[in-house]
């Protein structure tokens, strides 16, 4: 069942070793400091458009859970931080809440809580079918 292998990524997630441990390299990257004492930093700004939505910054919270009922405090969380700090965010796979109405909820609480937030819907190539109903979901900006 699907809802019962969202549980599972999450319990995984909870309690195994799951860090990589295999570095990026940037330790051996060792960038030299030039002052820029001129600059504004009232002038600097890092806000872009996506999708038709201003984002403060370049950030995007990755595609991470739903479909599960343990998944629905996870991804309000994740959207009213989404909301308040004006980013974007995509949300899991959303096959389980299209076949299973009774998990529809652990994923429209994104939008619930993050109305003005650029959202990213999901849905797996071999489901491209139900892409209409993703989008309709969530309201999204965009689907993945």
């Amino acid at each position: 069942m699907i809802s019962d292998r969202k549980l599972e990524h999450l319990e995984i997630c909870k309690n195994k070793d799951i860090e990589h441990h295999i570095t990026t390299g940037f330790e051996d990257i060792q960038l030299v400091h030039t002052s820029l004492p001129e600059v504004n930093y009232e002038e600097i700004d890092t806000s872009i458009e996506l999708f038709g939505k201003k984002l403060s910054s370049p950030l995007i919270i990755s595609a991470i859970t739903g479909g599960h009922p343990s998944s629905k405090k996870i991804n309000e969380k994740l959207a009213i931080a989404t909301e308040n700090t004006n980013i974007g965010m995509g949300v899991g796979s959303q096959r389980a809440g299209i076949t299973n109405p009774e998990l529809t909820d652990t994923f429209t609480v994104v939008r619930d809580n993050a109305p003005h937030a650029l959202i990213i819907g999901n849905i797996g190539a071999p489901q491209v079918e139900y892409a209409p109903k993703a989008i309709e979901m969530l309201n999204t900006d965009a689907l993945a």
